[in-house]
């Protein structure tokens, strides 16, 4: 974890990296230069193990030992030029990298070879100049190199027991007077300071706002011991304040305390540490330029400071300031993320690991479930549903079947599409009349079915175009009924005004709208009760979009019937068809999603593909155009997903962290990250987690 001048950056469990907040010339990593106040993931970096945070550039250090920076580099400080990247490019070091730092205008790295390395603005033998590509740097008697810290605008390095030898753009390498066993060092603007031998911490430099914990504000030319301050385990320094971690969880602070960067409840300078408020299992900290973040011992992150940018990673607002820690947004244990394959417009609803449900985006019909009827740019729980085990989004409604059986829905109502005989909307769940055993629930523009036992199907809303399975019914059914002649079936997807089901034997059957070749029969025809799908026996997996559906196989081929405009069929070209046909190049699908106008599918590695309409960045390919692709496109940095939901203009899809992830059009709050669009996958915030 590193924070910096207004933004924050941290490496999560998978050695992806995820940053936030003020995000110019590029230095978040997502190909952009739009500041966040919500994390997302750095593009095309997925084996990092540490990270570091300059003023205007960013720094990784990967698995293998090589480092990649982003952001601007003018002062070469991206090690490749001068040249400003919005996404991380290698650096040519003359050996591994062990360790990573970042400051205004300079990056270093400590080799493997125990010799340090710095590129960008810095001062060799007696001259300063910007390096590119790395160069070594001139420590006395080539003394080997145990520990590096850059800060702004100096570096210091640890050579041996109790020796350091601190250099800028102005010094070369000199030494700090002997400071006893130093187990640790990190450098501020004008400051520095030591973790010794006993946890003790030993500061200097300029000490105007009581940064070096001694008590005064006198700035010091040689280390001075912070008194009473002992079992340290991390120390990170900043601009003009200082924050550690001690043995027992807790975090205490001091110098500068304006933006509430001390955490501790005030805005005031403090010269002694004082303790950072609700904060007992911190783990590490980072002191940024006026902000601070810490991790928890669960692994969860919290800052507190200056919120300008969205640097604490937080809230909506790009400015806001926190006087004690809040927690960094995350959504973290879905299981099912779900937006009604091409009939949720404008919503998304997530199924967390504890049963409980979370929906997102447009809530004027009462379609979030929270009691309201307002839009939500983030996600907020459904009221008075726990024990879920499936949950469908719909246009402008929502579903989910509880453990017991038992079937809710909420939102909007005037086709009976709620399922409990009314026509009024609600935005808190109704019980839907008639269902006590239901496995899976799906919803299509304004009706709903439900897979029941012994693989029975019951639907319920509108049925002007035969969606509920059954003839002579233009009116609908306000509770559910039951579907004759279907028995047996083990998935069941909805479009907007067709359903299919796949059986055991891996045939597939359809009904209601089929004007577009959606049912895949041979015909444009649409068909009130259930009729199979031509040349398909070994369907593995199923998705029904706005017009057209989509199978896995069981070689793990998809084919694609229906409306093929914008090549949603994925057959090459933009023809539709009354028949599945294959989808070009893709023999490892485990998973499918039909949306509106394009369609997406996970391989065998969990890699993610989207093909179909690219406007909006619907498809995550990392760019916006107004071009189709008839063939699959690999999604950005998504390569461990286990399930996706292609929607109406924006897709999601739940890594194996269980963390949401969502890209396209982000009106309405679609992707729960505010965001107004986006080319690539950004995690979903979860507000109070």
């Amino acid at each position: 974890m590193s924070a910096g001048a207004g933004s924050t950056c941290a490496v999560l469990a998978s050695g992806r990296v995820a940053c936030w907040g003020n995000n110019f010339f590029g230095k978040l990593g997502d190909g952009t230069n739009s500041g966040r106040a919500v994390p997302g993931e750095v593009l095309d970096l997925e084996d990092s193990v540490a990270v570091a945070t300059g003023e205007f550039h960013t720094c990784a250090l990967r698995a293998d030992g090589t480092v990649a920076c982003w952001g601007i580099g003018v002062y070469g400080s991206l090690g490749h030029g001068s040249s400003t990247s919005y996404t991380p490019v290698e650096v040519e070091l003359p050996a591994k990298a062990v360790a990573i730092g970042a400051g205004d205008k300079v990056s270093c790295a400590l080799l493997e070879d125990a010799r340090a390395a710095c590129w960008g603005r810095v001062r060799i033998d007696g001259v300063t100049s910007n390096h590119v590509p790395p160069t070594l740097v001139p420590i006395p008697d080539d003394a080997p190199v145990a520990r590096l810290a850059v800060g702004p605008v100096r570096a210091c390095a640890k050579i041996e027991p109790g020796q350091v030898y601190c250099w800028d753009e102005w010094n070369d390498p000199t030494p700090v007077p002997e400071l006893g066993e130093v187990l640790d060092l990190t450098v501020g603007r004008n400051h520095a300071c030591a973790r010794l031998e006993g946890g003790r911490v030993a500061c200097w430099g300029e000490n105007a706002a009581g940064q070096l914990g001694d008590g005064t504000t006198d700035d010091a030319s040689t280390p001075v011991v912070i008194p009473g301050l002992e079992d340290v385990v991390a120390v990170s320094a900043g601009d003009e304040h200082t924050c550690v971690v001690q043995a027992d969880g807790t975090a205490h602070c001091f110098g500068r305390g304006a933006e509430g960067r001390l955490g501790n409840g005030r805005f005031e300078d403090r010269a002694s540490p004082d303790e950072v408020e609700g904060l007992s299992d911190a783990v590490a900290v980072s002191a940024g330029s006026a902000h601070s973040c810490a991790i928890r011992a669960n692994g969860s992150l919290v800052c507190w400071g200056d919120g300008g940018y969205g640097a604490l990673g937080n809230l909506p607002s790009l400015d806001y300031e926190a006087e004690a820690p809040v927690p960094v947004s995350s959504l973290l244990d879905v299981s099912v993320a779900a937006c009604g394959g091409g009939a949720g417009l404008d919503h998304t609803c997530a199924l967390r690991g504890d049963g409980r449900v979370a929906c997102w985006g447009r809530g004027s019909d009462g379609q979030l479930g929270n009691g309201e009827t307002t839009t939500q740019l983030a996600p907020v729980e459904v009221a008075d549903l726990d024990e879920a085990v499936d949950v469908t989004a719909g246009q402008s409604f929502s579903c989910a079947v509880r453990g017991d059986g038992r079937v809710f829905c909420w939102g909007a109502a005037s086709a009976h599409q709620l399922g409990d005989g009314g026509t009024e909307a609600r935005s808190t769940p109704v019980q839907v009349v008639g269902v006590d055993d239901a496995i899976a629930v799906r919803a299509g523009k304004a009706f709903a079915c439900v897979l029941r036992a012994q693989g029975r199907v019951s639907c319920w809303g509108r049925s002007n175009r035969g969606q509920l399975g059954e003839d002579h019914t233009p009116d609908g059914h306000a509770t559910s009924v039951e579907l004759a002649g279907i028995e047996g079936a083990v998935e069941l997807d909805l479009g907007d005004e067709h359903a299919c089901a796949r059986f055991e034997s891996g045939r597939v059957r359809c009904w209601g709208r089929g004007t577009e070749g959606q049912l895949g029969d041979g015909w444009l025809e649409d068909r009130p009760l259930p009729v199979e799908v031509v040349g398909l026996d070994d369907a593995v997996a199923l998705s029904a979009g706005v017009a057209h559906t989509c199978a896995v196989r069981e070689s793990g081929k998809v084919v694609c019937w229906g409306h093929g405009e914008f090549g949603r069929l994925g057959h090459g070209t933009d023809t539709s068809s009354a028949v599945p046909v294959e989808v070009v190049g893709l023999d490892d699908a485990v998973a499918v999603s039909a949306g509106a106008q394009h369609t997406c599918a996970i391989r065998a590695s969990g890699r993610a593909v989207c093909w179909g309409n690219a406007q909006t960045g619907r498809l995550g390919a990392g760019f916006v155009t107004e071009e189709a692709s008839s063939v699959p496109m690999r999604v950005a940095a998504l390569d461990d997903a286990v399930s996706i939901a292609a929607c109406a203009v924006h897709s999601c899809a739940v890594r194996e962290s269980g963390a949401v992830v969502c890209w396209g059009n982000g009106r309405n709050g679609r992707l729960g990250d505010g965001r107004p669009y986006g080319s690539t996958p950004q995690p979903v915030r979860w507000p109070g987690h």
